[in-house]
């Protein structure tokens, strides 16, 4: 064998390694993403969740509120029927405001998770395509080498 076919055999070789090396690199970036993905729907799950624990403990606390309001009031010698009990009223649409403001919030943060994700999604998708393009170039960037260099030695 001659010396220029070993060395075409090497180009082409070359070739098939650098191609393959781009088009595993665009698979392992797009599960890098589809695991970003994941995290990222998880914290927007965990993030509704965390909601109902924090109306809850929200709720404990309203209690103890009107709990204490009561008892101020009942040391004070006012009527629970009238204006404490307007009070405890007042108590409880602001608390009820401030379970909105939660339920609200959480859902705009994890609306922001599930558009992360989306987005890792989509660049994991891009990664791989474009690893498979860089791949693809490789393989005519080296035939084309490998060619050129053929005709340069003489083989036609």
């Amino acid at each position: 064998m001659s010396k220029a076919v070993v060395a075409m055999a090497l180009m082409g070789g070359a070739t098939a390694i650098s191609a393959y090396g781009s088009y595993a690199q665009g698979k392992a970036q797009k599960k890098m993403y589809e695991y970003n993905a994941a995290v990222q729907q998880g914290n927007a799950s965990a993030e509704m969740e965390a909601l109902e624990w924090k109306k809850y403990v929200h709720r404990q606390n309203l209690r103890k509120i009107q709990g204490t309001q009561r008892v101020l009031f009942t040391k004070a010698g006012v009527s629970l029927q009238f204006t404490p009990h307007d009070l405890d009223e007042d108590t409880m649409i602001l608390a009820a405001q401030d379970e909105a403001t939660m339920e609200y919030n959480a859902a705009m943060k994890a609306r922001g998770y599930k558009t992360e994700a989306e987005v890792s999604l989509l660049k994991g998708r891009a990664a791989n395509l474009r690893g498979k393009m860089q791949a693809f170039g490789t393989i005519l960037g080296g035939a084309s080498q490998t060619m050129q260099t053929g005709y340069a030695m003489g083989y036609t």
